[in-house]
């Protein structure tokens, strides 16, 4: 019985910890905005994303965007664009 009842709290407490959204996450959906509204609907990589962020005084390095990114290619909201040779970048574009 206090198996069960220790299981049921921390049941609970997972699924109030799941419906909290954390400060960083927030940041990181207003951050993609940005990023899609600086893409448009053209085809960039991150160092051409960055590149632009940079001119617009936005802080944010390559591996940030990617992640910001990843998380848009999750929600298909980005399109992830793997190109023919292994050498050449990664692309990405935002999904209409």
């Amino acid at each position: 019985e206090f198996a069960r009842h220790r299981i049921e709290m921390l049941d609970k407490q997972n699924k109030e910890r799941k419906s909290k959204r954390s400060k960083t996450t927030e940041e990181n959906e207003e951050k993609l905005v940005q990023i899609k509204e600086v893409m448009e609907d053209q085809t960039m990589t991150v160092k051409e994303i960055r590149d632009i962020l940079e001119n617009q005084d936005i802080e944010i390095n390559s591996s940030k965007i990617t992640a910001i990114l990843k998380v848009g290619v999750d929600n298909k909201t980005i399109e992830k664009i793997v190109p023919e040779k292994r050498n050449a970048p990664l692309q990405y574009k935002v999904v209409l």
